[in-house]
């Protein structure tokens, strides 16, 4: 009986339609202006399968401030789309500094009366920002990777969210090896940001004498006495490209796939390839993977395909170089290459007897699925003919 009432809620519940939001943004950030008014138009995607009525309304804090051209849509056709327009009357201040938010929504209705479904909804947030009193900034520290010996180009972005100019904004970086040891630090040029603005504050790090490796840096700035600190990480790369990892074993007697996984630790981009051997004291065998193109920092899996034909059941050693930028580099270790189970290497084909034998025709799950809808439609129909009947009796 529960089995076949989650059938019947899955018939309900598949009439749950869906609908979209379209727009050049549908999460955005704007100033607060006192006293404004801020126009917004969407488009709703409506279902394409039913006939729907759709609505919309607002959400969050500032939804009482939403004026809509138009909220209800009837009888609209499968596929249509619909414009979502209006304003939002912003009054002479918000209840708090900060970000304040709103949400525009559309739903859809239920396809018909007293049917049973999820009401699909989409919506787009539009925040304000109200300026806090004073200053206050907002900081972000950028921090790009780089090649031995290169300069490091940081950028601190400033943002004032405060109804004050700052007068001058500047300050220091420094930077940390991976053990925490300051390892040096660079000035920050000094800029006025006024209100509601933002500048970005620049500093070059010079890197020669440090070895390769991750770096952290840490953004002083002060802001007219106030004081934002900001970290980020970077990478200082060397020209090499290490194999980091290798198929440990294959199988013999045919063409197998071997894959080497190798890591850049360079700031540009490397052409690379690999050649494999496997051998032991009297027999090898080699091949060479195509050339890849490996992003900064990046691991990637490149593939050659071995003949493992004359190789036998036992323990080989292998050589991985990697070639690229005019360099090299070998891994040696060691491969197990193992015979194909013996259910792998008989042919699959079947009996005399097999051949002759009938073939039994089974249940498809699709047939199965159509009696059992078929079944709860007719106890359905049962049901609510039985309740008719038994009200009409009494």
């Amino acid at each position: 009986m529960y089995f076949l009432l989650v059938l019947f809620l899955m018939l309900y519940s598949s009439q749950a339609l869906a609908i979209g939001l379209r727009a050049d943004s549908t999460n955005k950030y704007e100033m607060f202006v006192p006293n404004t008014e801020y126009g917004f138009a969407y488009e709703i995607l409506t279902d394409g399968r039913w006939v729907n009525n759709y609505e919309a309304y607002a959400d969050k804090e500032l939804k009482g401030y939403v004026v809509f051209d138009k909220t209800r849509f009837e009888n609209v056709p499968p596929g249509s789309i619909l414009p979502l327009t209006g304003k939002i009357m912003l009054p002479s201040e918000l209840s708090h500094p900060g970000w304040n938010h709103v949400q525009i929504c559309a739903r859809e209705d239920c396809p018909g009366e007293g049917a049973m479904c999820g009401r699909a909804a989409v919506c787009a947030a539009i925040n304000f920002m109200m300026l806090y009193p004073g200053v206050n900034p907002v900081i972000a520290l950028s921090a790009p990777s780089v090649n031995r010996d290169q300069p490091v180009d940081f950028s601190v972005s400033v943002e004032n969210l405060g109804e004050e100019d700052i007068a001058g904004a500047s300050g220091r970086i420094e930077v940390y090896n991976i053990n925490k040891e300051k390892v040096g630090e660079a000035a920050l040029d000094s800029k006025q940001v006024k209100s509601a603005q933002k500048e970005t504050l620049t500093a070059k790090f010079q890197t020669a004498g440090l070895l390769p490796g991750n770096y952290s840096a840490t953004a002083f700035v002060d802001c007219d006495g106030t004081g934002r600190e900001a970290n980020a990480s970077f990478r200082i790369g060397t020209l090499d490209v290490k194999v980091v990892d290798y198929t440990k074993e294959l199988e013999t007697g045919g063409i197998k796939r071997f894959v080497a996984k190798v890591e850049s630790v360079w700031n540009d981009p490397l052409d690379a390839y690999a050649e494999i051997r496997i051998f032991d004291s009297s027999f090898s065998v080699a091949a060479k993977t195509a050339t890849n193109r490996i992003l900064p920092w990046q691991t990637l899996d490149i593939e050659a395909f071995i003949d493992t034909s004359k190789l036998e059941d036992k323990e080989y050693s292998v050589t991985i170089t990697v070639f690229y930028a005019e360099k090299s580099s070998v891994l040696e270790g060691s491969i197990r290459m193992v015979a194909p189970p013996e259910s792998a290497v008989k042919e699959a084909v079947p009996s005399a007897a097999e051949q002759e034998a009938p073939q039994k025709q089974g249940v498809s799950a699709t047939t199965l699925t159509i009696i059992l809808v078929i079944v709860v439609i007719i106890l359905t129909a049962v049901n609510i003919f039985l309740a008719v009947y038994r009200k009409r009796k009494d």
